[in-house]
């Protein structure tokens, strides 16, 4: 099950994005960048995927209502740090506890827990990079695979892969701050995506480093925190794309180009040292009888006896 995109949805209201999850984020046209939140509900238990910024509680709230009794709520992932990510996270456990929730779980990255305690020490916490596997196995039909991606763009970022409906909550990846947001991606969402990549992920090979870590998955949505939800077709050509994408281009570009400058100077100056050091063992090798070399697999041993 998936929306068509086009579909004029109400964003006052939660929207089923598939057969157990829906989009509870906050959407407002004066903000440039949007926050999408997530709830999964499934075998009786359920899961909201980052809580959002201060500005958007009473609107998680109200749709989480819509949904479910968030009484009954189990757990709460997330993904990173950021204002916009959590920071409404004390207020909505507060709410929780309000309601008579006393067992809701927070799971995080240990490096991200270091920091929540700056917003809230209202909770239960799992780390999820100390599960076993990084999985957590909610019911025979429910289960959570949570990837760590370093600094893509912070140290305890994490992504989480919903295996049984195919779908990664891919946190600020593949996000973006859309001109005209619209919930699911249209065909030209990758031009839209470029510069909010460019600004926010910190380097080329990091973010490399992020989609080697998630290419083999067999995805059929990709829903980010920020920008659109992107469907398979898009998401593959997506991954392809940013795994050879320029990105923390707001580092000084005189200092930049001087970087890669010395970096071209040394693998040069080592190519040179390494083609004479190889003359020089051919030289020394053509002085002395076959019988006083003894050749190994990445060297030569010169023999004076």
């Amino acid at each position: 099950m998936q929306p068509e995109n086009g579909v004029n949805f109400d964003y006052s209201k939660s929207v089923k994005i598939s057969n157990t999850v829906y989009w509870v984020g906050h959407y407002d046209k004066k903000v440039k960048v949007q926050h999408n939140s997530y709830l999964i509900l499934s075998s009786g238990k359920s899961v909201l995927i980052d809580t959002g910024s201060v500005i958007s509680s009473e609107n998680l709230l109200n749709k989480l209502k819509e949904i479910t009794d968030p009484a009954k709520l189990d757990y709460i992932v997330v993904t990173h740090q950021d204002p916009d990510v959590c920071g409404n996270l004390d207020q909505i456990m507060d709410k929780l506890k309000g309601l008579g929730n006393n067992n809701c779980t927070i799971i995080t990255h240990q490096r991200t827990a270091s920091f929540l305690v700056h917003i809230t020490n209202k909770y239960k916490i799992l780390f999820a990079n100390t599960l076993k596997d990084s999985t957590l196995k909610i019911s025979a039909d429910f289960e959570l695979k949570f990837i760590s991606t370093p600094y893509l763009h912070s140290p305890g970022s994490i992504v989480v892969f919903y295996k049984d409906e195919k779908i990664l909550f891919s946190s600020d990846l593949f996000g973006g701050d859309l001109e005209e947001w619209t919930l699911f991606a249209k065909d030209n969402y990758a031009d839209g995506i470029e510069e909010f990549h460019q600004q926010y992920m910190p380097s080329k090979e990091i973010l490399l480093y992020g989609m080697t870590q998630i290419e083999n998955l067999d995805i059929r949505l990709i829903a980010p925190h920020h920008g659109s939800i992107i469907p398979a077709k898009l998401a593959r050509s997506l991954i392809t794309k940013f795994k050879n994408f320029e990105c923390g281009i707001l580092i000084n570009k005189e200092f930049r180009d001087e970087l890669v400058k010395a970096k071209t100077k040394i693998e040069l100056q080592n190519r040179i040292m390494k083609e004479e050091l190889l003359m020089a063992a051919n030289f020394q090798k053509s002085l002395l009888p076959p019988n006083h070399l003894t050749s190994l697999e990445n060297e030569i041993m010169i023999s004076y006896s």
